[in-house]
């Protein structure tokens, strides 16, 4: 007869999924959608409703300017649109890969994210958020106080699970965090304010509303996740990296916006232009290896050694209406969740994620370039002006 036999490792990851399964049902058996009636949908932007959880989600930082506000707002309305996919992070069940090791780090796999949520799914979600921003600490720092530990990224934002701040008094396993901004982004958005530039404090505080949605995916990971150690998350089974703040950036706008663009020649976004690039983005993947951040692609190797990164145009006023109330009521009023933040997307631009390429780098570089149609004159033009080292 053959007799099964468990591992202890295998029988402690059981025990994990099992108290996590355990806990989304007693969170849905205990919600009485009665009692939450203020947060289901209302006529109006949630926040208008001083009731409502998304306010516990509101960034509180010293000495707050009301320059912030146009920030805050669309953050908000980010997070609105976004639901869904805190839906599947909050009361959906992950699978939890097989782990060989106790040093393995532990692989959740959540369910896809939901197209719509019923008035109930809504309710519960904006409940559990509100629980999730209670435990929030709002801080603000400089960038060097950011990046004590000499890394090459630059970091707008960053969010720190805290283990003093368990939160299975309310119905989460895991714990609450802090949330830190980039005092400069912060000084940038209220510098453009007094000036006057409107264009510009639009652009500053899209990048602040974004920020603050990607460190905001973070938080709501640590609240669910049992235990302090460090978990890959994918966000869906189609989920290309573990990067769940870039992961929600990309299914809500359709890639990430090159807010920073650091390559010679690309247009200032503050001068009309913006530039989206495609999610996963080789360039910011492989600066997070070189930094020996921890990221997990699911990608081919051949695509994860391609030299090429895409960008496409959009244009300006797709920014400038995220900061109008109509554009807003529109979407309420229609409910056209999927696609109504992406962006046209214009002609394509492909940037090298590399500035020092090896001969035979710089001939594969030409053909993937031509392979995807571009002329043969201009990309030689282009390639003529990087570094070459021998092979």
């Amino acid at each position: 007869m053959r007799i099964k036999t468990t591992t202890p490792l295998a029988a402690g990851d059981s025990l994990t999924v099992k108290t996590l399964a355990n806990q989304i049902q007693a969170n849905h058996a205990a919600f009485d959608i009665r009692q939450h009636e203020h947060n289901q949908c209302t006529p109006g932007h949630p926040q208008d409703l001083i009731t409502h959880p998304i306010n516990y989600l509101r960034p509180v930082l010293h000495m707050q300017d009301p320059a912030l506000n146009s920030a805050i707002r669309l953050y908000l309305h980010f997070v609105d649109h976004a639901l869904p996919i805190f839906h599947s992070l909050l009361h959906c069940m992950p699978t939890l890969a097989a782990r060989k090791d106790d040093s393995d780090v532990k692989e959740w796999t959540f369910p896809e994210p939901l197209v719509t949520l019923t008035a109930e799914q809504k309710a519960i979600t904006w409940e559990y958020m509100g629980r999730v921003g209670r435990e929030i600490e709002w801080k603000e720092c400089s960038r060097e106080e950011m990046n004590k530990g000499g890394k090459k990224m630059v970091a707008e934002g960053e969010c720190t699970l805290r283990p003093d701040r368990p939160l299975q008094f309310c119905g989460l396993l895991g714990f609450g965090s802090t949330i830190t901004t980039s005092r400069e982004l912060v000084q940038q958005v209220e510098a453009s304010a007094r000036t006057g530039d409107s264009r510009k404090h639009q652009w500053c505080s899209f990048d602040l509303a974004t920020t603050w949605l990607h460190e905001l995916s973070h938080a709501v990971e640590h609240a669910v996740l049992p235990g302090v150690g460090w978990d890959d998350v994918f966000l869906g089974p189609g989920a290309k990296t573990s990067e769940t703040g870039f992961e929600v950036e990309g299914r809500v706008l359709g890639g990430r916006f090159n807010v920073r663009n650091g390559n010679v020649g690309l247009p200032r976004a503050d001068t009309g232009e913006v530039w989206m690039r495609e999610w996963p983005d080789l360039m910011t993947i492989h600066e997070y290896w070189n930094d020996d951040n921890r990221l997990i692609a699911r990608l081919p190797a051949t695509e994860l050694e391609r030299l090429w990164v895409k960008q496409w145009r959009i244009d300006w006023r797709f920014v400038e209406k995220m900061f109008e109330d109509q554009f807003w009521q529109k979407h309420l009023k229609a409910r056209l969740r999927q696609g109504m933040l992406r962006p046209e997307r214009r002609a394509d631009l492909h940037i090298l994620r590399k500035t020092t390429l090896t001969v035979a780098e710089k001939e594969k570089a030409r053909q993937e370039s031509l392979a995807n149609g571009y002329v043969a004159r201009e990309i030689d033009e282009y390639l003529a002006n990087l570094n070459v080292r021998p092979n």
